[in-house]
């Protein structure tokens, strides 16, 4: 299933109807045949030592410590797990960002979730969007070791949840508004391409917004998607 609400299917486009996924498919087809088969493709070999693969299990196995990638760097921290779950203690007693719940609002969530998709189901097959068995989300957080005191990224995993694919939908539409903006940078080799048309007396000047997603307020968040919404042609995305 894609996030436009349409399921997926196994079967291939007959030729004829476009050249160019013609071509694509006949290439596709090519460099699938060329893979290697089970028969002649080689045995794999662990890179690791036993003694390294006991460690890693170890490591694995130690609760007293908790490991999880750096939020930038590409680095992997090792901490203690006690300061690991104060972290998240202290983040999640905030009760601008949180609120503690009794029970699992799931099932009355998607009640009102297809009542939501009742309205657009003229425009979109979006029934096909709400998963039957959803679960909750889990917190976790990822380290920022460029900062003092290493706080963590709050991160809700989307991964099963109720709103997986509505969201995914929601990015989709979203995206090409986002890449098309004046303000929009894809990456470094991309801003440092950019700042060279600038003027040699250029002031460049940069800011950081602590928490970032979690201080944007949700109605000016979605009133904000929706002005971006509205310059879309397609009517069926109109707030």
């Amino acid at each position: 299933m894609d996030y436009n609400g349409k399921k997926n299917t196994n079967s291939t486009p007959a030729p004829g109807r476009n050249a160019k996924l013609d071509s694509y498919i006949e290439s596709f087809r090519l460099r699938t045949v060329s893979l290697p088969t089970k028969q002649n493709q080689k045995k794999m070999f662990q890179n690791f030592s036993v003694q390294e693969q006991m460690a890693i299990n170890d490591l694995n196995n130690n609760h007293a410590i908790t490991i999880k990638p750096a939020d930038k760097g590409g680095a992997v921290v090792i901490m203690n797990t006690q300061d690991y779950i104060k972290e998240g203690d202290k983040q999640l007693s905030d009760d601008k960002y949180y609120k503690k719940l009794n029970e699992d609002p799931t099932k009355e969530y998607i009640l009102q979730l297809r009542e939501l998709i009742k309205s657009f189901s003229e425009h979109l097959e979006l029934q096909s969007l709400i998963p039957t068995s959803p679960y909750m989300g889990t917190f976790y957080m990822l380290p920022k070791i460029h900062k003092a005191g290493d706080p963590g990224r709050p991160i809700i995993t989307g991964m099963g949840t109720l709103t997986e694919q509505i969201s995914g939908l929601v990015e989709n539409t979203l995206k090409p508004l986002v890449t098309n903006s004046n303000s929009f940078i894809k990456d470094t080799t991309d801003f440092l391409s950019q700042i060279t048309t600038l003027p040699a007396n250029t002031i460049l000047v940069t800011m950081d917004v602590e928490s970032l997603y979690s201080n944007i307020p949700h109605t000016d968040g979605i009133n904000a998607g929706c002005h971006f919404l509205s310059y879309v042609d397609n009517q069926k995305y109109s707030p």
